[in-house]
């Protein structure tokens, strides 16, 4: 029994040693571990770029507008006072580049209960913004915005709110509905008189923007919101700006730990190329396995195109050739029928003659009763007037005779062009096969190429009916 008890006082003895020294090691444990995880964390934001951290010493990289201080004994930055129309402002001094960021910062905002401030708000914008009436800053700015609204504009006691509004100079904030209609986005969170500091991650990356809050400052973070489709610019400064109402008292509002991240690390430039890799090499192991089929099909379509050339130059050269033989054929009548006509006397001459006699037939009947009418009111008798009427009868007579001696010459040479015109059409028609009936209404369209169509036909646009008949080799055209 003795032995027993002493056995079992050295193990009771022991276990208590073991678990003191556990206990004892716990907090190194503790402590090792939140390191770690702020390493990762630290890692996984990217890389921090100390510029845009208010000095421990002097809070310098930012300027300084209105009410706004670096508080050393604190290393915070006091926005505003409680002071009734207290209004504060702070902008980087240095511009910030990185295509993806992420910003975290702490606030805390404390004021009487039933008398918060006008608000507090993050800046990203192409300049400094000046002193203005929203939220300290001005309203017109090109960037985007974090609003934080304390004072219940509207009356419907939905504040505080945190909202998101993107402007590009152009836009104006809607105070008297607490920015609806131009916000975006938006979440109720008291951050007002929590007795904690209330971190804030704002991430914009790939045109997207996100806001996480840790209400209770212990690494807890809540998504407030989030917004697709964000364009903003690099080369913009980071700022803060705080206010008070004109008469009544507001918040105090201090902001610390400000900390700019770039987000495009080594380690996710690597993971992004190789994730390009892999598509690239997923797109070329599909295009050889389908290699055959797209060879087969490029092959396919080369034929069709070939035969497609080859169908389309057959069928200009035949409208060529139809046209060129067709319009030499018609070229080769209007010579001939242009030389027969010239070699020929003209009808057209011989009928300016004969208008020309008939005119002077008229003036000579017209003298002829000038003087019969002498010749009866002469009481005498005139034998050179009876003379000279008996000449001018002649002359007439002899012009009449030579009129109807041109009528017959006309009557002639008509008779002898139509002859013509048959012998040259039946001369030249030999071996073609073709009626020249209609020739001079064809003599213009066979020079039209539009005119012809796919089977080597002429199709001969007139008002009249055309009838076509076609033989073994040749094809005939009539009119009606």
């Amino acid at each position: 029994m003795c032995i027993r008890d002493r056995v079992s006082t050295q193990s009771t003895g022991s276990a208590d040693r073991s678990m003191l020294a556990m206990s004892r090691s716990l907090p190194l444990l503790l402590v090792l571990l939140r390191t770690s995880v702020a390493a990762e964390d630290d890692a996984e934001r990217g890389t921090l770029i100390s510029h845009f951290t208010p000095t421990v010493s002097s809070g310098a990289n930012y300027n300084y507008v209105g009410a706004a201080q670096y508080v050393r004994s604190t290393q915070e930055v006091e926005l505003t006072t409680a002071d009734a129309n207290s209004v504060g402002a702070m902008w980087s001094q240095e511009l910030n580049h990185a295509d993806g960021w992420e910003v975290t910062f702490q606030l805390q905002v404390t004021g009487e209960p039933e008398s918060p401030g006008k608000g507090l708000a993050f800046w990203y914008t192409n300049t400094p913004l000046e002193v203005g009436t929203l939220y300290g800053s001005d309203e017109r700015y090109e960037g985007f915005g974090l609003l934080f609204d304390s004072y219940d504009d509207d009356g419907k006691s939905d504040n505080p709110i945190i909202m998101g509004w993107v402007n590009d100079g152009t836009k104006v904030f809607n105070h008297d509905t607490d920015g609806l209609g131009t916000r975006f986005g938006g979440c109720r969170a008291k951050y007002r008189n929590r007795g904690n500091k209330v971190g804030v991650k704002i991430t914009y990356q790939s045109d997207s923007l996100k806001v996480m809050l840790d209400m209770r400052n212990n690494g807890v973070w809540e998504r407030c919101l989030a917004k697709d489709s964000i364009y903003l610019a690099t080369g913009s400064h980071i700022g803060f700006s705080a206010a008070n109402m004109v008469e009544k008292a507001g918040d105090a509002v201090r902001v610390s730990n400000v900390q700019l991240f770039d987000l495009e690390t080594e380690a996710k430039i690597r993971e992004q190329e190789e994730q390009i890799a892999k598509e690239e090499a997923a797109a070329k192991k599909a295009a050889s396995e389908s290699g055959e089929i797209h060879s087969l099909a490029e092959q396919i379509t080369g034929i069709q195109k070939d035969l497609h050339d080859e169908f389309l130059q057959k069928i200009a050269s035949m409208i060529q050739r139809d046209h060129v033989t067709t319009s030499h054929e018609f070229r080769s009548i209007r010579f001939q029928l242009t030389s027969m006509l010239e070699q020929s006397s003209s009808p057209k001459e011989t009928l300016v003659e004969l208008q020309n006699t008939v005119e002077t037939l008229k003036t000579s009947f017209k003298a002829l009763n000038d003087e019969l009418d002498s010749v009866k009111n002469s009481k005498a008798d005139d034998n050179d007037g009876v003379k000279k009427l008996t000449q001018n009868i002649a002359n007439i007579k002899a012009t009449m005779d030579s009129h109807h001696r041109a009528q017959e010459n006309i009557k002639g040479s008509i008779q002898e062009h139509m002859e013509n015109v048959d012998k040259i059409v039946e001369k030249t028609g030999e071996g073609v096969g073709v009626s020249w009936t209609c020739l001079l209404y064809t003599s213009d369209a066979a020079d039209e190429e539009d005119s012809v169509d796919l089977g080597g036909r002429r199709i001969i646009k007139k008002k009249k009916k055309v009838h076509i008949v076609k033989h073994k080799h040749n094809t005939k055209y009539y009119q009606n």
